[in-house]
């Protein structure tokens, strides 16, 4: 297997401004309301994540943040094969094959 693909929602994504071992930095680049919720766009310089929060916290446009995702939610495809590898825990999982956690974070 080669690459991962990442398939989640955007009110999967999780924000923190502090850091975790299992989180990737970001840079807030848009912040839109959306009636009772906002939409966070997250910029990671080439790619962009969108998240769905709905309370904004102290967050502003500018801010260096840290993302992650809810770890009961999140689903896991192999890039070649588009089969689902992987629909439960990742951080489990991530304990088991170490090897996919890089190939997905070097995905991003």
């Amino acid at each position: 297997m080669g690459s991962l693909i990442y398939k989640g929602r955007p009110e999967d994504i999780l924000i923190s401004k502090q850091n975790a071992s299992n989180s990737i930095k970001a840079k807030i680049d848009i912040i839109e309301p959306k009636g009772r919720e906002f939409e966070i766009h997250l910029d990671l310089g080439e790619k962009i994540f969108i998240a769905v929060l709905r309370k904004l916290d102290s967050f502003n446009i500018g801010n260096e943040v840290y993302f992650t995702f809810d770890d009961k939610k999140i689903r896991l495809f192999d890039k070649n094969t588009e089969k689902n590898i992987f629909a439960s825990n990742y951080n489990d999982y991530f304990h088991w094959n170490k090897r996919y956690y890089f190939l997905f974070h070097s995905c991003l």
